[in-house]
């Protein structure tokens, strides 16, 4: 059996879960190491599985690189963890500067969530980690990403750029079901979900307005886990807004629930606006369409593009012509825009075993030399 050794940002992310699940599924076993991340409160909790290579804190980029040197200058625990494994995964980049260190002659299979802006920048701090991933990169056999637009716009400029695998951020066919849209409530009021990594102030100000401007016609719902570097005390600034409820974080098996509650599901982000968030194909995106949600999105970034190619979503060029569409819609308006959403193919949002089984396919095909190109969507320069 190939034996992937697989280092992450984070040991608790729910997506690490999946992720290993899926392999592990797929006849790959995996060994996991990486770090523990808090929040800027200091709050802990149980590593689920996993080798622990140090705790870094939401925010603080300074600790994280110094908890990423001391792996690389003292590697011999991880060495000796991933001593009997076939191909090193690196999640992110800073997993990606210890795989290089422990890998030897191993293949490197790296995941990049985003692109970090200083990637994208060209102050001196800029032009020594672009120099850094080059070398990275160089060190690679494949990179997956979540979306085309990371392929498109960024790797495939980069000379000598490895093989790019995109498998989308669609949801796992454990919880997902054919779900009806929502209907209006009784009171004539939609409700607006925002669910998962809470970490765009300007999103949270946007919402608020609307929940002001249209009170009795508009509600937003709010779950997740809201990031501590960008909201002190996220749980009382929701509590302030009239309309407005935050329950806090959730597990994969809540998103029926939260999802049957709303109409519409909030997918801008302008964290980093302009630069990794025009790339992005959120989860949320395909969590809300999968359980009939509406989601709202910019026309000018890559998850508006992706509604527009399927005709579905409220797709807005600026927020004030949001408040546009707000302002005028009804119930039968709403209807419209649910049914599109439904009609979306489920092979569009869903996760199947296949994509699993190919990935898994390529890893092996890394071990034997072959590639293993079988048929996902793979990019080469």
């Amino acid at each position: 059996m190939t034996t992937v050794g697989y280092i992450v940002h984070d040991l608790r992310d729910m997506a690490v879960a999946r992720r290993t699940s899926a392999l592990r599924k797929s006849g790959i076993d995996v060994l996991l190491a990486g770090f523990v991340r808090r929040d800027a409160s200091g709050e802990t909790r149980s590593v689920p599985e996993g080798l622990s290579l140090g705790q870094t804190i939401d925010g603080k980029l300074g600790l994280r690189a110094v908890e990423v040197f001391r792996n690389v200058v003292s590697p011999n625990r991880l060495k000796e963890e991933f001593r009997n494994t076939d191909v090193i995964v690196a999640r992110n980049l800073e997993s990606l500067m210890i795989a290089a260190r422990v890998a030897g002659d191993r293949p490197i299979v790296y995941e990049c969530l985003d692109i970090h802006r200083l990637l994208l920048g060209n102050g001196l701090a800029g032009r020594f980690i672009k120099a850094v991933e080059r070398y990275l990169l160089s060190r690679c056999e494949l990179i997956i990403v979540s979306s085309p637009a990371f392929e498109r716009e960024y790797f495939a400029v980069k000379p000598s750029s490895p093989p790019v695998m995109v498998i989308e951020n669609k949801v796992p066919a454990s919880i997902a079901s054919e779900s009806e849209a929502a209907l209006p409530n009784n009171d004539g009021t939609f409700t607006i979900a925002w669910f998962g990594m809470l970490r765009c102030r300007r999103s949270f100000e946007v919402l608020s307005r609307l929940c002001k401007k249209y009170d009795g016609k508009l509600r937003v719902l709010i779950a997740g886990k809201p990031s501590t570097a960008e909201f002190e005390d996220f749980a009382s600034m929701a509590a302030k807004v009239p309309n407005m409820t935050f329950v806090g974080p959730y597990s994969a098996e809540d998103l029926p629930t939260l999802y049957s509650q709303c109409h519409f599901a909030w997918t801008i982000d302008w964290f980093e606006e302009g630069l990794n968030s025009t790339w992005l194909l959120p989860n949320r995106l395909y969590e809300a369409a999968a359980f009939g949600v509406v989601p709202i999105a910019l026309s000018g970034v890559e998850t508006g593009q992706w509604l527009k190619r399927r005709e579905a979503g409220l797709i807005v060029n600026d927020i004030p012509s949001l408040y546009k569409k707000l302002e005028a819609l009804d119930g039968d308006q709403y209807g419209r825009l649910a049914s599109k959403v439904v009609s979306i193919p489920r092979s569009d949002l869903v996760k199947t075993s296949s994509t699993g089984d190919r990935l898994a396919a390529t890893i092996k095909g890394l071990v034997s030399g072959g590639g293993g190109n079988t048929g996902l969507q793979v990019a080469r320069k």
